[in-house]
C-alpha cells in the first residue's frame, strides 16, 4: 500500500510540473482500486 500512495503522489507531482496553476493549490489523489 505504501507503494500505491507513492505512485499517486508521483503522478500529482508530474501534473503540477506541467500545469503551473496547480502549484499554489493543495491536491488530493483518490483511488477506487481494491486489493
Amino acid at each position: 500500500m505504501i507503494g500505491l500512495v507513492d505512485c499517486d503522489c508521483f503522478y500529482v507531482s508530474c501534473e503540477r510540473l506541467f500545469d503551473p496553476s496547480l502549484r499554489s493549490r493543495p491536491v488530493i489523489c483518490l483511488s477506487n482500486n481494491v486489493i
